[in-house]
């Protein structure tokens, strides 16, 4: 039996707490069957608990992948990483339906009760409403590319290792993505060197489709790394590789709290969308192809053992606090989505105590400022960076 298949079989779905224990046991097992010890890292202020393999401030190139699974969607977490207009064209139309609902929901309580603060109210209910169930809803009880396809690919890459290029390489299995990078983003601030110099390869939906894609922006890029990186992964075979500038690109994931990330997916390919993820986040997400886990296995492995046996600490000590310019920032995030917020919801109850009389704006403008100081408060609340 594959790893993949073990993952799936044995743990599809690792959303609750009771979810996530269970697999960190069991990985903690497998690993030490492997030859590795892997540990347990809280993420003290982030609500999260890493596994992490190896010595991440010595390691040449940490391989990464987060391992909890989304709630159910109607709709896929649609991404088309080269087509940044159409991936925030989707996003936007998604966020005025939700909006619409939340409106729609107002004005109606406002009319049966007659009374506009009662609508305000439920509106308002409905909104958080539908925000908890895209983060904390029932669980998607399919999820073999996002991302059990990742964690497998970490592990396959654990236990083909050599046994002399494994003090080259660190792991982590990041907690909480699908709830705003929290994992990742605890880890980077409780290990300032690892955040600012250390390479990051983080394997996000990799099991779905034959393009395989690497996101590397213009520092990392400069590496000496990055071209033995290419050299390694263009010596294999069976799937079509693409490494980008991420410059250019956009791919929301655990890579994106480091200085030195690299994100990597698998993509299907249309005419008019380019290459694009769907099906995640949605009971359609069934497929993890054993060529994507093998081309980048192979590749990463091939990689390791290309690197220079040396390592330099990145940082003499664990920062254990949040550095101050993040904290800043995650305050201004938090008051100024809530300021938006409340604005919104103002403008909407004067649309709603005046039946409808006023301009348009009103109710469109505080939908949207509602809506996305609302996103802009929990992001900054829940400590996403």
């Amino acid at each position: 039996m594959t790893i993949i298949e073990k993952l799936l079989e044995n743990h599809p779905v690792r959303k609750t707490k009771k979810q996530k224990e269970a697999f960190r046991n069991w990985l903690i097992g497998e690993a030490a069957a492997m030859g590795y010890t892997a540990q347990e890292e809280k993420a003290k202020g982030y609500a999260s608990t890493n596994l992490v393999v190896g010595n991440t401030e010595t390691a040449q190139v940490t391989y990464t992948a987060h391992y909890d699974t989304p709630a159910v969607m109607p709709l896929p977490n649609f991404i088309t990483p080269k087509n940044i207009g159409f991936y925030l064209l989707y996003q936007l139309v998604l966020t005025i339906g939700f909006l619409v609902i939340s409106g729609a929901a107002a004005a109606l309580a406002g009319f049966l009760t007659k009374d506009p603060a009662i609508g305000s109210l439920v509106g308002m209910a409905v909104c958080l409403g539908l925000l908890f169930l895209l983060m904390c809803g029932p669980a998607n009880k399919h999820c073999a590319n996002d991302n059990t396809s990742g964690v497998a690919a970490v592990m396959e890459i654990m236990n083909r290792l050599p046994e002399e290029e494994r003090s080259k390489v660190a792991f982590i299995l990041f907690d909480n993505e699908e709830k705003g990078l929290l994992g990742s983003a605890g880890y980077a601030a409780q290990h300032k060197g690892v955040k600012e110099k250390g390479l990051i390869i983080n394997l996000d939906c990799v099991g779905d489709g034959e393009n395989i894609l690497f996101f590397a922006n213009k520092k990392t890029r400069a590496l000496p790394q990055y071209a033995l990186l290419q050299e390694a992964l263009q010596a294999q075979t069976g799937r079509n590789l693409l490494m980008e500038e991420m410059e250019k690109c956009m791919y929301p994931s655990d890579q994106a709290n480091y200085k030195l990330g690299i994100a990597v997916c698998a993509c299907n390919h249309g005419k008019v969308l380019g290459y694009y993820v769907d099906k995640i986040h949605t009971p359609k997400d069934t497929v993890c192809e054993q060529a994507n886990l093998d081309f980048l296995v192979d590749g990463l492995v091939a990689f390791a053992a290309k690197l220079p046996q040396e390592a330099t600490a990145l940082s003499e000590t664990r920062t254990e606090e949040e550095d101050p310019k993040a904290k800043t920032k995650k305050l201004v995030t938090t008051l100024v989505g809530l300021a938006a917020a409340i604005v919104g919801m103002a403008l909407l109850m004067v649309y709603i105590r005046n039946k409808g009389e006023m301009p348009a704006f009103f109710l469109i403008g505080g939908s949207l400022l509602f809506g996305f100081g609302l996103a802009g408060f929990l992001g900054g609340a829940f400590g996403k960076k």
